[in-house]
């Protein structure tokens, strides 16, 4: 992938995530936690909204481009799907900005049922589809763009954590139970703004050329130099830092949604679904950095699997 292109793609992923936070207080000023946020609020949100899904499909689309050949066809199906997402997000949007507010709620019959914010409505319905499945199946598929280790393995791991807690939370809705989907809402509201900066990170970390694999998947030869050293010790620590960062956004946003659901009526304890889901993923985080690749563990493993070839070839 070409340099302007990578920068492109770490500026999109950027800009993705500030958006999302912008989106976020934009909501709560407009009084979310009550009810659908007011005026002018809602429409500064909806237009967001649509900036947003456009920038979506421009970072799916230099995900593609820089697949490896194995995930090119992962990664074509994630911009299929980011597409689709977007198409029906726009239209949604457009529509309640444009046409909603210039119809008079009374003179339609079941206008609400049509154009409302409430469950069931038709175009919340399409929303739920747009941002649950569709956008749920595109972060599954483009996780796979993201083979290789330490960022790129960051990036990987959110992207299939928030499509996995996306297409959970469409479950919600069909079963008539709407609280759940606040499973969904965390995956594409939480997780993926924090997987564009990982995948920012992955893309400006990609800017120089790296060690080629040996053949058969091997990893380089290296002389234990200095420098080599020095690199290690930094791989080690950012993902020991990694892993803080990591835990530190788990507690806070879990804690955030507990508040959430206990000042909005209690009822279900939605919760505790991204509490256990996203809770899995940190282990499995502290696993791998025990004994993932370039760790201790990993080292002390290999230090071991050399004694025994070395005993085995030794002559009898």
């Amino acid at each position: 992938m070409s340099g302007a292109r990578r920068e492109l793609g770490v500026v999109t992923a950027w800009a993705i995530a500030a958006l999302y936070v912008v989106y976020i207080a934009t909501l709560f000023a407009g009084g979310v936690a009550r009810g659908v946020p007011r005026e002018p609020y809602l429409a500064i949100a909806e237009v967001l909204t649509i900036v947003g899904a456009l920038l979506q499909v421009v970072l799916i689309a230099i995900v593609y481009e820089r697949a490896p050949a194995r995930a090119r066809t992962a990664a074509l199906i994630a911009l299929g799907w980011m597409v689709a997402a977007a198409a029906l997000t726009v239209t949604v949007h457009v529509v309640q900005l444009t046409v909603a507010r210039r119809i008079d709620p009374e003179a339609v019959p079941g206008f609400a049922r049509l154009f409302g914010w409430e469950w069931p409505s038709l175009l919340y319905a399409i929303e739920l589809v747009a941002w649950h499945v569709f956008m749920g199946l595109s972060l599954v598929f483009a996780a796979e763009a993201f083979a290789g280790r330490d960022r790129e393995a960051v990036a990987r791991t959110l992207l299939r954590l928030g499509g996995v807690l996306c297409l959970v939370g469409v479950v919600g809705p069909a079963v008539d139970r709407l609280g759940w989907r606040m499973i969904g809402v965390v995956g594409y509201g939480v997780v993926f703004p924090i997987a564009c900066v990982a995948i920012a990170r992955a893309f400006a970390g990609a800017r120089g050329p790296g060690l080629a694999s040996a053949p058969g998947g091997r990893r380089p030869v290296m002389e234990a130099n200095e420098e080599s050293l020095r690199t290690l010790a930094r791989k080690r620590v950012q993902a020991r830092v990694g892993f803080v960062v990591h835990f530190l956004m788990y507690a806070v946003v879990n804690l955030g949604l507990f508040f959430i659901w206990a000042y909005s009526g209690r009822g279900y304890p939605w919760f505790v679904w991204p509490l256990l889901c996203w809770g899995a993923a940190v282990l499995v985080h502290g696993v791998m950095l025990w004994i993932g690749p370039d760790s201790r563990g990993e080292e002390r493993a290999v230090e071991r699997e050399l004694d025994r070839l070395r005993l085995r070839a030794q002559p009898r």
